[in-house]
């Protein structure tokens, strides 16, 4: 980098000389011999023979600040072009009140993604939390793949695309993963800079497929003689709780006496704060005495773990065919039920043998805390019985 001052047609520059590397493409990827580059500054100076001897100090105090300029755009990585030079020069010469709001309000991206963190925490739950900070993780191997500073200033359009991108093929994320991300990412990106115009901040999600309970795997998982000693009837109780309560596994972790009123179990939804009604049936009540009063506890890790082992040891190995997209593609596998199980199974085999016989639409919204027609629209797609009156339909 050279930095020189020009006199043309008594106007003076100060000329900002460098060496760029060119690429070499094909089969030795790198660098080879440097091509020149060059912009000019204009100091809004003119050189005369008359007041050189009051305006050359003043051109030089100039290219001093160029100088400056360039000095402190390669301390913070930014990219050194005519503009960031002279947005710089425009910086160092606001009063120092202006500097402090403008520094303030430019700080690295991670930095003011980790004050963000802060404000949410006393909002959110701690599970959502871990979404949150999920993406912190993911900026973070961004910024280092990238070899460069995120700024919110800096993010556009392209620089999201190129998160995206490495999302998807570096960290294989699948469509839903990067959909959720880049909501969370929108939320901070407005609570950054809510004047900006964030609209490109999104990624088309899918709907996933729904994994339930048979009936008749349901009443196997019911009868099923499990050994005395193991902790497989904790795991298979806890999960017929959530099967026949509609419950969440999260939501049972905090259900007590305290939630019985006549018959009826009454909790707030951990995931969105609304109220859900559900009968304690017999199943339920019969559990819940076997444990004190509420449902057993054990943590979601454990609990996801031990219940691949009880469908496994139940032989319960249904084929499941699963699927997800990757920028927009389709991948299909084809797994065995007990590879597949999850908590979330449960919730889902509640509303599928309530569909099955017949329950309204608006009850079981009731009784899973469901928000709208739209959240439970996957469950009625998926369940197909009413549509047999139609099998005779051309005979």
């Amino acid at each position: 980098m050279k930095v020189t001052t020009k006199i043309k047609d008594g106007k003076t520059y100060i000329r900002v000389r460098f060496k760029r590397l060119v690429p070499i493409f094909g089969d030795q990827y790198g660098y080879q011999n440097s091509m020149d580059g060059e912009f000019m500054v204009h100091t809004g100076l003119k050189l005369t023979k008359e007041n050189s001897a009051i305006i050359t100090p003043l051109i030089n105090t100039f290219k001093d600040n160029v100088e400056r300029a360039i000095s402190i755009l390669q301390l913070t990585q930014k990219p050194i072009t005519k503009k960031s030079v002279i947005e710089q020069l425009n910086f160092s010469l606001l009063p120092a009140e202006e500097k402090i709001i403008l520094e303030e309000n430019n700080k690295p991206l991670i930095d003011m993604y980790r004050k963000f963190l802060d404000y949410k925490s006393a909002s959110i739950k701690k599970s959502t939390m871990n979404g949150y900070k999920s993406i912190l993780r993911v900026l973070e191997k961004f910024q280092k793949y990238d070899r460069k500073k995120l700024h919110v200033d800096d993010f556009s359009n392209k620089k999201f695309e190129q998160l995206i991108q490495f999302s998807h093929h570096i960290l294989e994320h699948h469509d839903n993963h990067i959909s959720k991300n880049a909501k969370r990412l929108k939320q901070f990106l407005v609570w950054a800079k809510p004047d900006n115009d964030w609209g490109y901040v999104k990624h088309k999600a899918y709907t996933p497929e729904v994994i339930y309970l048979h009936h008749e795997e349901f009443e196997m998982l019911k009868i099923a003689r499990l050994p005395t000693h193991s902790n497989l009837n904790k795991i298979r109780d806890l999960f017929l709780f959530c099967c026949v309560t509609g419950i969440a596994y999260s939501d049972t972790q905090r259900i007590d006496n305290t939630n019985i009123n006549q018959g009826l179990i009454e909790y707030r939804r951990s995931k969105n704060n609304s109220v859900a009604i559900t009968p304690l049936n017999h199943i339920a009540e019969k559990i819940l005495l076997k444990y004190g009063g509420s449902p057993p506890t054990i943590s979601n890790q454990k609990y996801n773990l031990y219940l691949k082992v009880l469908f496994n040891y139940l032989e319960l190995e249904r084929p499941v065919k699963t699927f997800m997209k990757v920028m927009g593609k389709t991948y299909t596998t084809v797994e065995p039920l007990c590879d597949v199980i999850t908590s979330h199974v449960a919730r889902k085999t509640f509303v599928m043998l309530l569909l099955r016989r017949k329950v309204p639409i608006q009850d079981i919204m009731d009784m899973t805390g469901h928000a709208d027609y739209k959240s439970i629209k996957p469950y009625i797609n998926v369940h197909r019985d009413h549509l047999k009156k139609y099998k005779n339909i051309f005979s």
